[in-house]
């Protein structure tokens, strides 16, 4: 779990994070990457809360999802 931690930081790790995203589209109808945008930075504490990151695209990019790859091997 310790890789983790040091990729992705804070934040829950990509699996458990698809399901939350997925809950807060729906409630919010959050269709659209500036509706996000808008949505996340109104609500930093409940994303902080969540443990999920306000720039998912970011933080599970593909180079840091190689890099936990590299670090369970």
């Amino acid at each position: 779990m310790k890789c983790f931690e040091q990729v992705y930081g804070k934040y829950l790790t990509p699996q458990k994070a698809k399901p939350i995203y997925k809950k807060l589209f729906k409630k919010h109808n959050i269709t659209t990457e500036k509706q996000w945008d808008k949505f996340a930075k109104s609500n930093k504490k409940l994303l902080d809360e969540l443990k999920i990151p306000a720039n998912p695209l970011f933080v599970y990019s593909l180079e840091n999802a190689k890099k936990v790859k590299c670090m369970t091997k």
